[in-house]
């Protein structure tokens, strides 16, 4: 038996709302120890697909930029607000080794995370 095609269903309620609820929420700075949009989706208990559907819908990116985006922004914030060395930023967003962690910081700014504290 073939489904009928057509327009693709607007994801779940509930997961669209986990994802918009959260744009404020440090659950999407490091919850798994990983980054990957598969260990999010299983905290949340829906599939990768559903939380790229929900996190389109909700605030018009995909799960992995928004998720990269949530990082990035605790990682900023870390880095003005507080003291922390940028070894111990990226290890409390969990990254496993600084080296890690400042080459994700700048593929996403251009910058190092001291050169982004000093400026």
């Amino acid at each position: 038996m073939r489904w009928p095609r057509g327009p693709t269903p607007a994801p779940c309620t509930q997961c669209h709302h986990a994802v918009r609820s959260s744009r404020t929420s440090r659950a999407w700075s490091a919850p798994t120890g990983t980054h990957r949009v598969l260990d999010y989706a299983a905290q949340l208990g829906y599939s990768v697909r559903t939380l790229t559907r929900a996190s389109q819908a909700a605030v018009g990116v995909g799960a992995k930029r928004f998720i990269d985006d949530r990082i990035l922004l605790e990682a900023k914030r870390l880095l003005i607000h507080t003291d922390l060395t940028a070894a111990s930023v990226g290890q409390r967003l969990g990254f496993p080794r600084a080296t890690t962690f400042t080459k994700f910081f700048r593929l996403h700014t251009n910058q190092t995370p001291s050169e982004f504290r000093a400026s």
